[in-house]
């Protein structure tokens, strides 16, 4: 995961401060503890996995749903990354 841009877009894009974007970075670090997020296609299918980790079902119900919010905002960030890149390729 290229963290400096995901951090940049976190705070650019969707608007959250410094702490809450290291937050989420802290947060998919950990999912990724559980699964390895970047294997999937969606975050829908990611969350899917990690919903059937033992682990991840001991969690709190406030901690999942920041692990799950976490995955959402990677794939996002990761749709707008190609998004750019491609449109960098074409100029």
């Amino acid at each position: 995961m290229e963290e400096n841009k995901f951090k940049q877009w976190l705070e650019n894009e969707v608007g959250l401060k410094a702490r809450s974007s290291r937050d989420v970075i802290s947060r998919l670090k950990r999912a990724n503890r559980f699964i390895n997020v970047s294997l999937f296609l969606t975050s829908d299918h990611a969350i899917a996995e990690l919903s059937h980790q033992p682990n991840f079902q001991e969690l709190s119900y406030h901690t999942k749903s920041q692990l799950r919010r976490s995955i959402k905002f990677f794939f996002k960030f990761r749709d707008y990354n190609s998004i750019v890149n491609r449109i960098s390729e074409k100029n």
